[in-house]
């Protein structure tokens, strides 16, 4: 059998300040390539969503219509389990979101502890914060998809804590294959002859990702294979507005600045020095000439005093 993962598509009617493309067509059109290439490289048109189709639990009835048109188009069968980003204020009830209503179209099936067997393979799911709950065993290929922190041993940034290793997650379940989400980086570990596979995040919605390549995933489950697409992305000029960007980043170092200068005030056994804040606006900020010459003036009669 071959089937094909994904996970994090976080798909929005709402477009990033940093992006300049028209997101919605961007998102479906990534979207749309990965139902198409589904229908194209597995066995049974089979796609697994290790979580977070969405990126907030709510969507427009015109934006759930263009999601099940394009699904039936393909024929494409979805199994899924949920991610927190799907759920509202993170409840695992499903009622009253956009994924139950894919449920209810019958454009997504939902994976529970309990095999559902395709072929001779069986498929079992736990959704974000449902780890706990019992997994019946199954003889024969079994396929684990859950939405939890899975790390390929390098911290995603200092102290970081909640979280399990690719290796620790094979040792603890005994399924051939795990498809895991909410760890936006991707990466595939075998171990003792099974499969952790983290699809990583399909879309590129925030400044450290400018340079990311989202993959589709296919897992041969009878040879025992797993191959990635690359989903097709555009130049990072023609999608980020990197004007925004940089005027984002200087903001937030002007608040880390400002802060400084407030906890400095606030310490009386620390005086700020005015000269040198004065000398950073002069250098950062490029002011016009009158400007210039005030701080100039202040400058001088600071050290004249």
């Amino acid at each position: 059998m071959i089937f094909t993962a994904c996970a994090d598509l976080h798909l929005t009617e709402s477009t990033p300040t940093n992006r300049k493309d028209d997101y919605l067509k961007t998102q479906l059109r990534k979207f749309e390539f990965i139902l198409k290439m589904t229908r194209k490289k597995s066995t049974d048109n089979l796609l697994c969503i290790a979580g977070d189709l969405f990126d907030k639990p709510k969507a427009s009835y015109e934006f759930l219509s263009i999601l099940i048109s394009l699904i039936k188009k393909y024929k494409t069968k979805i199994y899924y389990i949920p991610g927190q980003h799907d759920l509202r204020y993170h409840n695992p009830d499903i009622h009253n979101i956009p994924i139950k209503v894919l449920e209810s179209a019958r454009c997504l099936h939902r994976l529970t502890g309990v095999p559902k067997k395709i072929n001779s393979v069986s498929f079992l799911g736990s959704g974000w914060n449902d780890s706990n709950q019992i997994l019946y065993t199954e003889k024969g290929t079994t396929v684990y998809v859950t939405h939890t922190m899975v790390i390929n041993n390098k911290l995603l940034f200092p102290g970081q804590s909640d979280y399990t290793t690719a290796k620790q997650i094979i040792k603890d379940y005994e399924n051939d294959f795990i498809i895991t989400g909410d760890n936006h980086k991707e990466h595939i570990v075998k171990y003792n002859g099974r499969f952790n596979i983290n699809c990583g995040c399909m879309l590129r919605n925030k400044k450290d990702m400018v340079n990311h390549q989202p993959y589709l995933w296919v897992i041969n489950t009878d040879k025992k294979k797993v191959k990635r697409l690359k989903i097709p992305i555009q130049p990072p000029e023609e999608v980020f507005d990197f004007g925004k960007i940089e005027l984002e980043e200087q903001r937030k170092k002007n608040k880390i600045e400002m802060d400084a200068l407030i906890l400095s005030i606030k310490d009386n056994s620390q005086k700020p020095n005015f000269i040198k804040i004065m000398e950073k606006v002069l250098k950062n900020n490029k002011p016009n000439k009158n400007v210039v010459q005030i701080i100039n003036n202040f400058i001088e009669e600071e050290l004249n005093a």
